[in-house]
């Protein structure tokens, strides 16, 4: 009895597979040693886990009948004799034209003398040599020894540099003479000409220049009118119909005075001030269409 554990995603392939690796055996026996576990996706979390026992079939004779015999005599031998190395072939010999004696390498007492200089000839040769290019270098002429000398020992070179002689500064001629005072009389116009355009400057700056408000940041009569109606419905809402106001208009601020206080306390007013100058410029907003940008309403009494 023989026993495999296999492992897959499911028990099934899991069985498969173990049936398959154990060589398809038509007896056996299945154990679940763990479930498969899935997460919310459906993937395998855990894989499934089994024990396939299964019976391993013996070994026929028919089989073994079948099988072909190894005879060791039929074996080639391992190890084969080579014929032994000795000389060449004859048909080598016939190919090459020639034995392998004749290609033997002669000692060296067969061989002729060597024709060449000894090491002691090369020597009185090089001597000869040196001696040659010091009587060269003996026979130049001066000039060309001194040019290799070392910078050092040649005399120092005279270098002519050019002296910087400063030029003589012009001298003005006094007042009292004619031409001193044609001189001036151009200078002193000339700084009457450059002072001029500095003196239109400061005053430039000195002067501030009203700011132009475009047309669409004036308050029109159209939307005088308008807030107008507006105040009178607000002041009856609140119960001060009685309460009289009038406008005065600056650029793009509109003062709105009224003939007497709303509120007794001056906290509360100066909150109510301020919630219906929002209310008013809102409410004009959203009747014309327009963004009303720069449009201010100052709210006071008497």
């Amino acid at each position: 009895m023989k026993s495999l554990v296999q492992e897959a995603s499911t028990i099934a392939k899991a069985i498969k597979q173990a049936w398959e690796t154990a060589g398809k055996p038509r007896d056996f026996s299945v154990k679940v040693l763990e479930q498969p576990v899935y997460n919310f996706l459906g993937f395998t979390k855990r894989s499934a886990k089994i024990a396939f026992l299964f019976e391993a079939d013996a070994p026929s004779k028919e089989g073994n009948r079948n099988k072909p015999v190894f005879d060791s005599s039929s074996r080639p031998p391992r190890f084969q004799q080579r014929p032994p190395q000795g000389r060449r072939s004859q048909a080598s010999e016939t190919m090459y034209g020639a034995s392998q004696d004749a290609y033997t390498q002669p000692s060296r007492e067969s061989r002729p003398p060597r024709e060449g200089r000894d090491s002691r000839d090369g020597r009185e040769q090089m001597r000869e040599y040196r001696d040659q290019r010091s009587d060269r270098n003996d026979q130049r002429p001066r000039d060309q020894r001194d040019s290799r000398e070392p910078r050092e020992t040649r005399e120092p070179r005279t270098e002519t540099r050019r002296q910087f002689t400063p030029r003589p500064l012009p001298v003005n001629p006094p007042a009292n003479s004619p031409a001193g005072q044609t001189s001036q009389v151009p200078q002193q116009a000339r700084e009457v000409r450059d002072e001029q355009p500095r003196r239109d400057d400061i005053r430039a700056e000195s002067t501030p220049r009203p700011a132009r408000v475009p047309q669409e940041v004036q308050w029109s009569e159209e939307l005088l009118s308008s807030a107008r109606t507006w105040f009178k419905e607000v002041l009856v809402l609140m119960g001060l119909g009685d309460v009289e106001f009038t406008f005065e208009v600056q650029d793009c601020n509109l003062n709105v005075i009224f003939s007497r206080r709303l509120i007794d306390e001056e906290a509360r007013e100066k909150h109510l001030f301020a919630s219906l100058s929002t209310l008013l410029v809102s409410t004009l907003k959203r009747q014309y269409r327009r963004a009303l940008r720069g449009h201010r309403v100052i709210l006071s009494h008497k």
